[in-house]
Formats: C-alpha cells, structure tokens, sequence
C-alpha cells in the first residue's frame, strides 16, 4: 500500500503586502464589523481598520436600509425580540480608532439602546478629528438626547442630517458669528426642536448653506416654522403635523415662512393645515427656475 504523500504548499500572502493606504480603501468596501474583525488576521492587519476616515455603524436591518436616514420613530423594523444594540462595539472601537481625520461618521441606533449610552461623545471625537459628513440616527426609549455645543462650530463639516430623538439646540451665544462656516447641506428628519428663536440662530450660522431638506411629524413642537437663509438654493419640506379628525376646530395659528432670494428649486408637502387657519408665505426675490409645491389641506 502506497503511503499517502502530503504536499506542503507555502501561500504568499500578496494581500498583506500592500501599502497601507490601499488596505485602508479596501476596507472601505466591506462593513464597519467586517472591517475590524480583520485585526485578527494578522499583526499586519491589527491596526489597519484604525486608520478608516469613513466609520459606519448602522443598527437597522437590509430591509429598512433604504429608508435609514428618514421616517420617523414609529418604524419598528430593525427592533424585533431578536435585534441587539450595536452601541457597545460603537463605543469600544471609536475608542481604538487611530485616524487622524474621520471625514465621515454615520451612526443609525434603535430602540434597545441603552439610555445612559454617551451618544454625544461619539460625535464629539469626530467633531476633534475635523468631521465633513456627520448623520445621526436616535430611536431609543429615552428622551432626546444631547448633541455638543463643538458640533454647531464644527469649521470642516460640510453635511449634517440629524433624526429622530436628536435635538436641534443651538447655543444662545458663540464668539463666532458664522459657527458652521462649511455647512451647504443641512437635513432634519422628524428630530425635536427647543424652540424657534433656536432653529432661526441655527441657519443664521450657516453662510453658505444650500441644500436644507426637512420632514416634521405630529408631535413637532414648532407652530412656525421660519425658513431665513439667503444663500438657500433648494428646499424640501415635507410635513405631516396633521389635525387628529375634522372636529377639531382648533386653530393652531401654525405658518410656513419661506424667505430664500437665492431659491431656484423647491418641493413643499403639507397635509397638515386646514384651509383658513393657517398659512404658506412665500417671500421669493428672484425668479424661481424649478418648483413643485403639494399641499394637502383639510377641510375647516
């Protein structure tokens, strides 16, 4: 009987090989838990996933991705009995994150987030690291959470969507007239407002905003909702903040003020105003090239 002959056959890791600017791109192409579970490859890769400028932690399911940065807190999709926060691998690993610039940071959370979780100061160490993109999901049990105040000086950030139960609390004062002097893309999806003199310091602080793109819903604590930007060139405004039934013949007093001379594109839905109580005013300087306007009105 022949003995069986093993072959030892040595592999060339070609891949290890590479610079490190190239791993880092193709780390890049796979998922954020992906990414870092490449530490354990080798001594090679162990610090690789560190060096990433783009950090990418997303809790809902591939069903609901499409619909990740929109809707709001009653889309339960991604919180089955099943489903577990992914909060303690975002904390741990922006710990370990190297990069001396995260350009982007993207960070969608459910329910099942605990609600002592220190959101704020994850987005505070992109904010140290010179952040261009920043998107925040939040739809856990608790309350709004806190934002810090360095986001709304934020000089390198460029696009910013806020969502859910995120609140828009802009500081009262700041040594800088123009506290976001590169934000153009300003999205706010169904987030929680302090008041209106806050939101109107919010745009004020953005000279060279041009893209604002905003959903409310019911529970919107704003009546009016003052749209003052002179740099603006593209609004869309979508707003379900609607009448629970025709009896309810309260009048709210509630307006939409749209005061953009810059303005050449704009896409206004409102189901929430019934005819005669309430208005849309629109203060236009220049001729508007594209525009669609819905509104979807109540009877009084």
């Amino acid at each position: 009987m022949l003995e069986a002959k093993i072959e030892e056959i040595n592999c060339e890791d070609r891949i290890s090989a590479l610079p490190e600017e190239l791993l880092v791109t193709i780390l890049l192409l796979v998922p954020i838990k992906d990414a870092i579970a490449t530490m354990i490859l080798s001594k090679r890769w162990r610090n690789i996933w560190m060096m990433l400028p783009r950090l990418d932690y997303n809790e809902t399911n591939d069903v609901n991705h499409a619909r990740d940065w929109g809707g709001d807190d009653n889309d339960d999709g991604d919180d089955d009995l099943e489903s577990k926060s992914i909060w303690w691998f975002l904390d741990k690993s922006l710990k370990l994150h190297k990069a001396p610039v995260l350009e982007i940071l993207l960070i969608s959370l459910g329910r099942r987030c605990p609600s002592d979780a220190n959101v704020g100061n994850w987005v505070e160490k992109a904010v140290d690291r010179g952040v261009v993109v920043v998107k925040f999901k939040l739809r856990w049990s608790a309350g709004p959470t806190t934002l810090p105040k360095s986001l709304y000086t934020c000089e390198t950030l460029k696009e910013l969507t806020l969502s859910n139960k995120v609140p828009v609390d802009f500081p009262s004062s700041s040594s800088s007239p123009s506290c976001l002097p590169s934000l153009e893309i300003l999205q706010l999806s169904c987030v929680v407002y302090k008041d209106e003199e806050s939101f109107a310091r919010f745009l004020s602080s953005c000279p060279v905003l041009g893209t604002l793109i905003v959903e409310r819903k019911k529970s919107d604590n704003l009546t009016n909702f003052i749209v003052k930007v002179p740099t603006l060139w593209m609004l869309w405004y979508y707003n379900t903040t609607w009448l629970v039934d025709d009896t309810d013949v309260v009048d709210s007093g509630s307006c939409l003020v749209i005061d953009t001379p810059a303005l050449i594109k704009f896409d206004v839905t409102d189901y929430s105003r019934p005819l005669g109580r309430s208005g849309i005013c629109l203060v236009l300087r220049r001729h508007i090239l594209v525009s669609t306007v819905y509104l979807f009105l109540t009877r009084s």
